[in-house]
């Protein structure tokens, strides 16, 4: 379950070279995630989340500077999951987490009828066992 976190990570921030180093360890799962908050070496605060990085994500903004070689060449925004639109992948995140707060049964009832569809879902289904949900719960 570990992985499948790792891989739907956003690689931003990054400059080319960097990005493809990343996105190799992520491929060959070499990659570590880190377990606690990292110090920016710009500003010295405990806000790096990602492994490799050296600069946090405000610093980096700023000071236009890759996150993990902190050299200020050409920057690569936010990554986007080949074959997905970012409308697609929030729509996708979004999904996700209403059916995290489904019950375990419901969530798999969903999952075994086919699961909601994102282009014909209105989260009408979630929206309809949460309601459920929270008011066996009372």
């Amino acid at each position: 379950q570990q992985w499948k976190t790792i891989n739907s990570l956003e690689i931003g921030g990054l400059c080319g070279r960097c990005r493809d180093v990343v996105a190799w360890k992520i491929k060959y799962k070499k990659y570590k995630p880190l377990t606690a908050p990292k110090k920016c070496t710009q500003c010295g605060e405990k806000r790096i989340k990602f492994a490799y990085h050296i600069l946090c994500s405000p610093c980096t903004k700023t000071s236009n500077q890759c996150a993990k070689c902190a050299q200020k060449t050409g920057i690569i925004g936010k990554a986007v999951l080949p074959g997905q639109t970012p409308e697609e992948q929030m729509e996708k995140t979004i999904l996700d987490k209403k059916m995290k707060e489904l019950p375990e049964r419901q969530r798999r009832s969903i999952l075994r009828n086919g699961g909601p569809q994102l282009q014909d879902h209105d989260d009408d289904e979630l929206d309809e066992h949460l309601n459920d949900s929270t008011s066996s719960d009372s």
